[in-house]
């Protein structure tokens, strides 16, 4: 009976990512294509060898996928997987008529980095923690409340000059003049808004107190005034449905489904009725286009590139500059080490900033496919990580808390993640906690 169960809640996984996989791929032979700026879509075509090798994948990602959210790593997998491996597979596959040879490597490349954080997300489960038994969690929220409150003073003092709540159409006017001028305004732009308030709403929730959700979101308007940036509006709302998630009795495969087939009627709707509708058509540019395509696309954009004129040999990364040297190609480059600034400005032809995903960045631009194998066992042992320090903190606090960083992984590089988003001071307050709590236990 166990067993039948399991199989029917894999098979409804199933249906669901099928649907989202399909609604993909029928936005790119319309919707996609017809748009008129970069990264331009081919018209979309899938024959019946690259239907099979869709299908493939998405057997296996049904099988695979965890049905319950056991540890942090689990969110990462959920949502790289629906917004980056997904997109990447299906684009790639009806990006050409007939499958070449690199088409089928870039697929294969990344159903291999796929399965690898498949394997690290099932090594360290959490244990199950009541709330009212993590006393540490509460004395972090007031720091994160103090730490927030010291860095509003700073950032209003430093941006107050720029600030204005900018409209769709004035968002890369408001960027150029928010821009940060130096490395310490960058950080503190970055801490204040990508962290400390996305990190102090998530507390809040947890914990049900107002004052650190409304302060979370004042933070993420207060950087929105400043660099026009829409993401930021996007991870609190992240973090309310991973959080919703978790929190409900429900399996991950419920709330798995209804996310898929919602997205799966949205494209659809999409693609049918946006030269009908502006509304739709802005719906679609800011959530299929922005969210799911531009990831799936430009994996294969960086590799072609990158593949023909030489690799960074992540000499982009700061600190291994000082070790490594990029191929020719770069050398003299006034833009490198903005990789985006540079595949804008060569391969898209405008003057503007194509960021892209891990996968991209410290994969694909940096060493190729060999690229994109090393930067996902660094992903994988960094949550090994994750798993093993925060195993004795509540999924409902650290999960939605940590579910952010998966996001941003989907069109930024690891090692940005790491140094500017908080991906290293996660591991340093998770390793601080954790001695504490070793401490009060043995006390």
């Amino acid at each position: 009976m166990q067993l039948n169960m399991a199989f029917i809640r894999r098979g409804v996984l199933f249906f669901s990512i099928l649907a989202y996989a399909l609604s993909i791929h029928f936005s790119h032979k319309g919707f996609l294509v017809d748009q008129h700026n970069a990264p331009f879509y081919n018209p979309a075509t899938m024959d019946f060898f690259q239907g099979a090798v869709l299908l493939a994948f998405i057997a296996l990602s049904a099988v695979v996928l965890p049905l319950n959210l056991r540890n942090v790593s689990s969110i990462f997998l959920i949502v790289i997987f629906s917004f980056l491996y997904m997109p990447i597979v299906v684009i790639t596959l009806g990006n050409t008529i007939g499958l070449s040879l690199d088409q089928l490597i870039i697929v294969l490349v990344v159903v291999l980095s796929f399965i690898v954080l498949t394997i690290a997300s099932r090594a360290f489960p959490s244990f199950e923690i009541p709330s009212i038994c993590f006393p540490i969690g509460k004395r972090l929220l007031h720091f994160f409340l103090v730490a927030w409150l010291f860095l509003l003073v700073f950032f209003i003092y430093q941006f107050h000059s720029v600030m204005r709540l900018s409209g769709l159409d004035e968002v890369y006017l408001q960027r150029e003049a928010g821009q940060a001028k130096t490395l310490v305004e960058g950080y503190l732009q970055l801490y204040f808004g990508y962290f400390f308030s996305v990190v102090l709403f998530s507390f809040g929730l947890f914990y049900r107190n107002w004052i650190a959700v409304l302060a979370g979101l004042i933070g993420c308007i207060l950087l929105y005034s400043v660099t026009a940036e829409r993401t930021i509006f996007m991870l609190p709302a992240l973090v309310f449905c991973v959080y919703v998630v978790v929190s409900s009795s429900r399996t991950l495969e419920f709330w798995l489904s209804i996310f898929f087939f919602s997205c799966s009627f949205l494209f659809v709707a999409i693609s049918l009725f946006y030269k009908e509708s502006e509304f739709l058509y802005q719906l679609g540019f800011y959530s299929l286009v922005r969210v799911v395509a531009i990831p799936g696309i430009f994996f294969e954009q960086y590799y072609n590139f990158f593949s023909s004129v030489g690799y960074t040999n992540y000499s982009h990364v700061t600190g291994l500059s000082f070790l490594f040297s990029p191929d020719a190609y770069f050398q003299g480059d006034p833009l490198y080490p903005q990789l985006g600034k540079i595949v804008a400005r060569d391969v898209h032809h405008i003057e503007s900033n194509s960021n892209a995903s891990f996968l991209a960045t410290d994969g694909a631009a940096a060493f190729g496919f060999l690229g994109v194998l090393l930067v996902t066992f660094l992903l994988a042992f960094y949550l090994l990580v994750i798993d093993f320090l925060s195993r004795k903190w509540p999924l409902r606090l650290i999960v939605p808390a940590m579910s952010p960083l998966a996001f941003i992984l989907t069109n930024g590089s690891f090692f940005t993640v790491l140094l500017s988003f908080g991906g290293l001071l996660w591991l340093v307050i998770l390793a601080l906690m954790s001695r504490a709590t070793v401490f009060s236990d043995s006390v």
